[in-house]
């Protein structure tokens, strides 16, 4: 398949920096995605949107929607309900029978609203302009929020509704943040990390010490800043509730609006960072999972899953759904080397338990590339899904936690996979 072939040879041709800057400022919490969970009332009519990249020098592709789960081999080209989408290797997230995408049709950057209607018809709403629009979060009908580089440690608030932005919210009024910046060294500042995250009734917003002399990046020239810190709002009064930190670990990735937060059944909060410990040690990447439990404001001093103790050094890898006291991952079985290996098939789902016990991988799911950041596996009425991007099958395998039963789900042709979906109509009174 073409699109495989181009999609390896970007892969295994782009440079460190720019897999770096991936990296640094992408960093991913896979992937079952509070925001796309809706609680479903037993009448309500659902339907499934597949986003897919196309082209990827244009970076462009399809959102793509069936009635049911996508099965057999899916040709976007060819697809009855299709719209085409800009950004397309950055995914939006689903919020009822809604999805807000990054990006205009025409590469504007913003918050563009994408509505199925219960024909299975895509409408193209609303339009919300926004330069250096890199994430959002949508907490109910009427309130999300999301941040734009140009708005350094001011998160914009808006109404998914009517699609207005509302206002902001400054990190700097807070005096617990400001404090922290004002103890910081020269030419060192406060600025956002990759992360909010709207859920548990609070908003999450993460921020990190940058190097104002290192381009930008977390803590590179100092050690006694290797701290992650997530301040946690009040949706309801915007005022500071409290700031959560963790030592070690500067930064969590969250790559723009992929809405890759995994909450599990008790509304408890996984993260799944990619960090690079190269800037201290020499070494390589570290793939961690961290947590806030559900009505907590810090992190649980008792969880930290490193796949670097438990699995491969170095290992590149995504989190995903917290099911029934378990985690489901995606990693890669070698230690990723910059500009060498991120195409090689050999990232694989696992599966391990929330106390870090009994790493398993996944038999019968072919090895993938490196996906996406975004394209971690997600759970859909209790199977798990995971991408596969090679050159011999490029699609979505389904995991069944209860039965242990494999399957191919469906077959992408001409495209590479980005984000899968579920979607659920309004009940009309």
């Amino acid at each position: 398949m073409k699109i495989n072939n181009r999609l390896k040879k970007q892969l295994i041709k782009m440079k460190k920096y720019h897999l770096y800057l991936l990296i640094i400022s992408a960093i991913s919490f896979s992937s079952c995605n509070n925001d796309d969970e809706n609680e479903v009332a037993p009448e309500a009519e659902i339907s499934f949107a597949l986003l897919v990249q196309t082209d990827v020098t244009t970076n462009t592709g399809f959102i793509l929607v069936s009635d049911s789960m996508f099965t057999g081999t899916i040709d976007p080209l060819s697809f009855g309900s299709a719209t085409i989408v800009a950004e397309a290797d950055r995914p939006g997230i689903a919020f009822g029978n809604r999805i807000y995408q990054l990006a205009a049709s025409d590469g504007t950057q913003g918050i563009q609203e994408y509505t199925v209607l219960s024909n299975g018809s895509i409408q193209i709403g609303s339009f919300i302009s926004a330069d250096g629009m890199d994430e959002m979060t949508i907490l109910n009908e009427t309130t999300g929020y999301y941040k734009a580089i140009g708005n350094q440690m001011r998160i914009q608030t808006f109404n998914p509704s009517i699609m207005q932005r509302t206002g902001e919210i400054d990190l700097r009024s807070f005096p617990e943040v400001t404090m922290i910046e004002d103890a910081l060294e020269e030419d060192f500042s406060l600025g956002f990390g990759n992360s909010i995250l709207a859920a548990d009734g609070r908003l999450f917003v993460q921020f990190q010490v940058n190097d104002d002399n290192g381009g930008g990046f977390p803590t590179i020239r100092n050690l006694d800043y290797d701290i992650l810190y997530m301040a946690i709002i009040d949706p309801a009064s915007d005022e500071l509730i409290d700031i959560a930190q963790i030592d070690g670990y500067s930064n969590l990735n969250g790559f723009p609006a992929a809405s890759l937060h995994n909450i599990s059944a008790e509304g408890d909060m996984y993260f799944t960072g990619i960090y690079d410990v190269t800037i201290f040690s020499g070494g390589g990447l570290e793939t961690r999972t961290v947590r806030i439990l559900s009505g907590a404001n810090d992190f649980d001093d008792s969880f930290d899953i490193n796949m670097n103790d438990i699995h491969v050094y170095g290992s590149n890898g995504q989190g995903g759904p917290v099911l029934n006291g378990k985690i489901y991952y995606q990693l890669k079985d070698k230690e990723l080397v910059f500009g060498s290996n991120q195409g090689d098939p050999d990232n694989f789902p696992y599966v391990v338990n929330t106390d870090g016990s009994g790493l398993t991988k996944i038999s019968g799911i072919p090895g993938s590339m490196v996906p996406f950041f975004g394209s971690g596996p997600v759970e859909i009425d209790g199977l798990i899904y995971y991408s596969v991007i090679s050159d011999t099958f490029t699609g979505y395998y389904s995991y069944n936690p209860t039965t242990g039963d494999v399957n191919e789900a469906f077959r992408v042709d001409g495209a590479t996979p980005i984000k899968l979906m579920k979607l659920i109509q309004p009940i009309e009174n």
